[in-house]
């Protein structure tokens, strides 16, 4: 099997992002990067050793639920908007895309994730 993020259904994750600066009051914005955000996700996976299991024994394949925590960049608040036509493109393209980095798994087995959904961790 080759790997295809985007092609992914042995496991997939759903985050919810936080914008804190538009959360936080007046006072206390200057401490917070406008850029930065924090992201609690969700998600479930199969592993291949659940999946062989299964075919092995005829049982049913449950899934891994697992709960993360994160921070959340804005792209198109980190890019400044420019005059050149592709550079708008690609910001705004981009901001499409969240890759939680760092993130930290909670459950099911606490890892340190340097850029989530890679696999380069710590731990």
């Amino acid at each position: 099997q080759t790997f295809n993020p985007i092609d992914d259904y042995g496991g997939q994750s759903y985050w919810l992002t936080l914008d804190v600066h538009r959360a936080l009051p007046q006072d206390a914005k200057k401490y917070w990067p406008e850029w930065l955000n924090l992201a609690a996700g969700w998600g479930a996976y199969v592993t291949s050793d659940q999946v062989t299991s299964a075919n092995l024994n005829g049982t049913a394949i449950v899934p891994q639920m697992e709960f993360l925590v994160g921070l959340d960049f804005d792209i198109e608040r980190i890019i400044p908007e420019s005059d050149i036509g592709i550079i708008n493109f690609l910001r705004r393209a981009l901001s499409y895309w969240h890759l939680p980095a760092p993130a930290y798994r909670l459950h099911p087995d606490p890892r340190f994730f340097v850029l989530f959904p890679l696999k380069m961790t710590i731990g």
